[in-house]
């Protein structure tokens, strides 16, 4: 008994001693594990990765493209021909515009009469008179048109447009022993039916110039381009006439005539829109224009007859201060191209203006109380500029 009971405590004995010595062996493999983490550094944030960009870098712009402080920019160019790139998006850069063309229009009046014949026939039932009118047959005239102009960064800019039109007429008839003829004015040329053979000629003239000088702001976005315009007009109008009778024998019967002309300065307002279609360079165009002239009208017209033995000569002149409102409308199809910083455009279209009050070339009177006739030009335009 006292054997076996040894052998055991022996046996526990051994048993503390193995545990002792694998706790140990424990406590100091972790006391030198930390002692190596202590002199490791602490590990920092984990780094973010770099931001990715959203849309493709920046890149300067074309030459002669200027960026709007609002930040627009060109329009891209399309494959095709799409050519907003010509301009930036918004805004409009620092620009010259220069060109020129033709109006080829028509004058129009209210009456424009050359001269009035009056033709008496005598039958069995009575007398019959005849009364017939005959009027100036306006044509279609070229009329020159010039511009310049220039537009600052900020899209304010200044320009200059002219244009003239000018015409000669003329009427006549041969008189076949029946008829008395009077000038538009109202003058009798011939008192009395004419010896058959009797020549009656008419004729008149018109020129027409206006100058055009305002300050322009233009604003381009994409495909649309507006200019809005204010300023000074000033426009010079003449008009002329004259009637003369002829005998057969070619002796003069009857001188007379009539002229006047104006002179006026006043404002003028304009407005234009410009609408371009992708792919072949083409668009569509409107315009609209207002002015009010204020200037004096000088005015003469008389006349002379020597047939009958009876010479009369009466002959008048005077000036007056006249107000004439103008009126013009224009549209069309236009057509660009772009080549480095230049753009190259040209338009046709129709235009249309009206002239109130200025009479016509057999009117005495300038803007009477007479309602005078208002000038109206109708036709088309044609013409070509260039922007850089």
């Amino acid at each position: 008994m006292n054997g076996l009971k040894l052998s055991n405590v022996e046996k526990g004995i051994s048993m503390k001693a193995t545990l002792t010595r694998f706790l140990g062996t424990l406590a100091i493999g972790w006391g030198l594990t930390a002692a190596v983490w202590a002199q490791q550094p602490l590990p920092g944030p984990t780094p973010l990765p770099p931001p990715t960009q959203a849309g493709p870098p920046d890149q300067a712009p074309p030459p002669g493209i200027t960026i709007s402080p609002g930040g627009c920019t060109p329009a891209p160019i399309v494959s095709g021909g799409c050519l907003d790139s010509c301009l930036p998006q918004c805004g409009f850069g620092g620009t010259w515009v220069v060109g020129g063309g033709v109006y080829y229009m028509a004058p129009f009046y209210n009456n424009n009469r050359a001269f009035t014949t009056s033709s008496t026939t005598f039958a069995a039932t009575g007398t019959a008179t005849t009364t017939g009118l005959t009027n100036f047959n306006n044509k279609l005239q070229i009329a020159p048109l010039a511009f310049v102009g220039y537009s600052w960064d900020n899209g304010v800019g200044i320009r200059f447009r002219w244009f003239q039109f000018r015409e000669d007429n003329s009427a006549g008839a041969t008189l076949d022993g029946t008829t008395s003829v009077s000038d538009a004015l109202g003058n009798v040329m011939t008192p009395g039916p004419a010896a058959k053979g009797t020549t009656v000629t008419a004729s008149a003239h018109l020129y027409l110039s206006a100058y055009d000088l305002e300050a322009t702001y233009t604003y381009a976005c994409g495909k649309w381009l507006v200019i809005g315009a204010a300023g000074a007009r000033y426009a010079q109008i003449n008009q002329g006439y004259s009637a003369n009778a002829t005998d057969p024998a070619g002796v003069a019967i009857f001188n007379g005539g009539s002229n006047h002309n104006f002179n006026g300065f006043g404002p003028t307002v304009a407005l234009e829109g410009h609408r371009q279609i992708c792919d072949l360079g083409f668009g569509v165009y409107a315009s609209a224009r207002a002015s009010i002239l204020f200037g004096s009208g000088h005015l003469s017209n008389g006349f002379s007859v020597t047939a009958l033995d009876d010479p009369t000569s009466v002959s008048n002149a005077g000036s007056q201060v006249s107000v004439i409102p103008v009126g013009e409308l224009e549209m069309g199809g236009e057509w660009t191209t772009c080549w480095r910083r230049f753009r190259f455009f040209a338009q046709v279209g129709v235009v249309g203006q009206i002239w109130w009050g200025t009479g016509n070339a057999s009117e005495p009177t300038i803007n009477s109380s007479g309602s005078p006739s208002n000038l109206g030009f109708i036709g088309g335009v044609a013409r070509a500029g260039i922007t850089f």
